[in-house]
């Protein structure tokens, strides 16, 4: 537990304040992959208690999950504020549903099978936000009429990250090469090929489903929270220090 104050050189109103204090709460969520908020909050002027809050805030307990914050290291955590807080006034119901899906999907509250559903979900919804909405690189239909595949391998060549698959995910690239089923072999197409099997439940695809085991899926859903963190990262504009699930190492953003 920590505390803090949040200063500013002009009186706040109390709704202002407690939106600020909320998207901090959804800011330190992202960082944390899991989710964090303030409580017991309190709003003063000139030294005086102006208003109270304590409002029963969910936090998750405590348990280590991967994050982009590197351990023991340094991130630009002004930068990344600045930049999140931006995206919030820009559009909050877009920010907080991909922390919100994220975070689901980083703690596997809904287990290995539902957070590659719902990691997918969270890839398509940046698509559409970036790709679509905000740069306007594809316009209309084209979008929609889009393979899921095509939407995450379009959205990683806007961050120049490689649809390639790492060689770290062992497990994943063993896979692959065991199988003719896929065209291209790279990661978009493994995480849509078993979101569509697990969702899509003819049996034909249930069985091969069941040829996927859990190391294999796994990893897929590692690469694809990866993405997703190396996504709003980029939307966020930070530069700097993270920590990379997949490799396991800090690294650069550049």
């Amino acid at each position: 537990m920590a505390s803090g104050i949040l200063k500013s050189d002009k009186p706040i109103k109390e709704e202002k304040a407690k939106d600020i204090l909320f998207c901090l709460s959804r800011f330190l969520t992202f960082l944390n992959g899991r989710r964090l908020s303030s409580f017991c909050r309190q709003g003063y002027l000139g030294g005086e208690i102006q208003w109270t809050d304590f409002s029963n805030y969910h936090v998750d307990i405590h348990k280590n999950s991967p994050s982009v914050v590197p351990v023991y290291d340094f991130i630009n955590f002004n930068d990344l504020w600045e930049g999140f807080r931006k995206l919030w006034i820009q559009d909050q119901d877009f920010i907080r549903t991909s922390v919100h899906w994220f975070v689901e999907a980083n703690n596997n509250s809904i287990f290995i099978e539902g957070a590659i559903i719902l990691s997918q979900t969270n890839l398509e919804l940046l698509f559409n936000w970036l790709i679509v909405e905000s740069r306007k690189i594809i316009l209309g239909r084209d979008g929609e009429n889009m393979s899921a595949a095509n939407k995450i391998r379009v959205l990683l060549s806007q961050i120049n990250l490689s649809a390639e698959v790492p060689e770290e995910c062992v497990e994943l690239l063993g896979y692959l090469s065991r199988n003719n089923n896929f065209q291209e072999g790279d990661g978009p197409e493994i995480i849509t090929f078993i979101r569509n099997a697990i969702v899509h439940s003819q049996k034909k695809k249930r069985v091969k489903l069941e040829e996927i085991d859990r190391l294999v899926r796994h990893e897929t859903l590692r690469l694809s929270l990866w993405y997703i963190e190396r996504v709003l990262l980029h939307i966020l504009d930070y530069k700097g220090k993270y920590y990379n699930r997949i490799s396991r190492k800090v690294e650069m953003i550049a």
